[in-house]
């Protein structure tokens, strides 16, 4: 399915925008969401990006089921950062913490050559360096809200150095 195009606010120093889209169906692996009543489920993300490096993602399914995840990273050195996420959720509180895990562990891997594999290596702040696609839009109103905050990676050389 087509991921809406996202509405995107901007509070100094924060971003923040909504998703509402299909959800994919639980599966006997990967147990994770509360849509098993559902039977067109359709997930609502909210996402605040809390400059520079956080982020909280709010899921719900239209009830009163939901989780949060919180996301970190940590820069380490000018070309590594540590990455931390914590989630939570109020239904399913019973099920086994590896499930859940297991999930993240399979979605991060899928992730993780792509991730380390792309050039540049650090994120581009020349916004003219770049396409302008409407699924980059999270991007591009990141990098200019880091910019504008004094956050961008030169800026961040010029502190190193």
């Amino acid at each position: 399915p087509l991921v809406p195009d996202p509405d995107i606010k901007i509070r100094d120093p924060m971003l923040h925008y909504t998703i509402v889209r299909p959800e994919a169906p639980n599966s006997d692996d990967f147990p994770v969401f509360a849509n098993e009543e559902v039977v067109k489920p359709e997930r609502r993300s909210r996402y605040e990006l809390h400059l520079p490096y956080t982020i909280v993602l709010r899921l719900g399914w239209g009830g009163a089921k939901g989780m949060v995840y919180f996301f970190v990273s940590q820069p380490i050195s000018h070309n590594r950062c540590r990455g931390y996420c914590i989630i939570g959720r109020n239904y399913d509180l019973e099920q086994p913490d590896t499930v859940l895990q297991a999930f993240e562990d399979t979605i991060f891997g899928q992730d993780q050559r792509i991730v380390e594999s792309q050039r540049p290596e650090q994120v581009p702040f020349d916004l003219a360096d770049e396409l302008h696609l409407r699924f980059d839009a999270v991007a591009i109103n990141y990098r200019r809200a880091m910019q504008q905050q004094g956050l961008d990676y030169y800026h961040y050389l010029d502190v190193v150095e």
